[in-house]
């Protein structure tokens, strides 16, 4: 099970909030449930793939000082071996770094004889070259706990946009990351002051699931336009950024990702079937689009109805497999648009996918309709043990959430009130 603790970040003073299989986070507008959303997003997300984050800053930077160094060495005649020549040198560095492991007392003589022997089989003149190798050699000997920390803390800051400390406040904020299955226990903790991180206690190299973040406005909202020049992905939160990457992903599969994509394809089918009757598809100039399998005709996203565009959104995921097995899934007031009907519909799919599909799912909501149809589907379903129901409580200038998974009663008679007044 996975479970994440926050502490004074944002609007939040305390939270603790487990995610068994379908977690509902319900409370009034401004009570923090999407910097709640924001915290589980991040710490699940900021550790993926760090090897592969760190693998690309080391060939970024190399490229840069050696294409600096050639070019004020070197008069190039054929512009595009000199785009050539830096690349094609970082990739023999990186190669040989690899696979004959080099020691660090090594790094420098090696580098060195790569260099030297590229630029002397390409008439290329080495004055200098000492720059650029103690360069390469500090970039390859650097920490890997500094790199960790780099991308955990960029990853953090761009979620939250810089403001993970509540505001005119000297209070730490912390994150911890806690997953707990039948053969061990993998937590990692940060903490803020000032917007500046720490890493607590362990760090986390290895991240398998993935957190997908659907937030209240649609991502199909952006498509229409991605493709004209006007028009870039810059003013986009990064959850969306990302939602976005998801959509138009095209994956290599193996054989057991393969049948397991092909197994989900029955809640696919029941959303194309009975809901958007269409699907999401590459335009020839490589954007989105939507075809009405209906009347056999691409429509605007613009002219889409807008509750129908969650449920587009949900069939992408699952179709193209960016939602697998084991991640998280966090969908910030799904109920925005819908009608009590679709609102109930919805909450089904949600408990199939993660009855059926085994994905982790986080809502916030403050809608009553949602919520009781969740309690209700997972009954249904036979899985309201792994149902987690919190709601927000303020405390003196801030929020906690409380767990109130034996008395949902208690989220009804908050969100109900409004109307009982009337």
């Amino acid at each position: 099970m996975l479970e994440i603790q926050i502490r004074n970040v944002g609007k939040i003073k305390e939270a603790c909030i487990e995610l068994p299989g379908i977690t509902v986070i319900a409370g009034l507008n401004g009570t923090g449930k999407s910097t709640i959303a924001k915290s589980v997003f991040a710490a699940v997300n900021a550790w993926e793939n760090i090897a592969g984050k760190i693998r690309r800053d080391q060939r970024q930077s190399i490229e840069d000082e050696l294409e600096h160094w050639l070019e004020q060495n070197n008069d190039f005649d054929d512009i595009m071996f000199f785009f050539e020549a830096h690349e094609e040198l970082t990739q023999h560095i990186l190669e040989a770094y690899e696979n004959e492991k080099w020691e660090k007392g090594e790094i420098y003589e090696k580098t060195e004889k790569i260099i030297k022997e590229y630029c002397t089989n390409n008439n290329l003149d080495d004055n200098d070259i000492e720059e650029p190798v103690e360069e390469i050699v500090r970039i390859l000997n650097r920490n890997l706990d500094e790199y960790v920390r780099f991308f955990v803390e960029q990853y953090y800051q761009n979620v939250f946009r810089d403001q993970i400390n509540p505001i005119g406040t000297e209070k730490t904020a912390f994150v911890n990351y806690r997953k707990t299955d039948e053969e061990k226990t993998v937590t990692s903790s940060v903490s803020f002051q000032h917007n500046k991180m720490s890493i607590i206690g362990k760090i986390l190299t290895l991240q398998q699931e993935n957190a997908i973040y659907i937030e209240t406005h649609s991502v199909l909202d952006f498509c229409q336009n991605l493709g004209r020049r006007s028009n870039r992905t810059g003013g986009m939160t990064l959850p969306t950024r990302e939602l976005l990457s998801s959509l138009s992903a095209e994956r290599k599969l193996t054989f057991a990702q393969q049948q397991e994509q092909e197994r989900n394809q029955k809640i696919v089918q029941d959303i194309a079937e009975n809901i958007t009757h269409g699907h999401l598809q590459k335009s020839k100039n490589g954007t989105i689009e939507f075809w009405d399998e209906g009347i056999n005709e691409k429509i605007e996203f613009s002219n889409m109805s807008a509750g129908l565009k969650i449920f587009t959104v949900l069939q992408q995921l699952i179709s193209n497999y960016s939602l697998k097995r084991g991640d998280v899934l966090i969908v910030d007031e799904p109920e925005v648009n819908l009608h009590p009907t679709w609102q109930i519909t919805l909450a089904e799919i949600l408990v199939r996918i993660y009855k059926e599909l085994g994905i982790f799912i986080l809502a916030n909501s403050h809608s009553p309709y949602f919520i009781r149809a969740i309690e209700v589907k997972m009954a249904e379903y036979e899985c309201a043990l792994q149902g987690r129901y919190y709601f927000m409580k303020q405390d003196e200038n801030a929020y906690i959430s409380t767990d109130v998974t034996e008395n949902t009663n208690e989220i009804y008679d908050a969100l109900y009130q409004p109307l009982n007044l009337l």
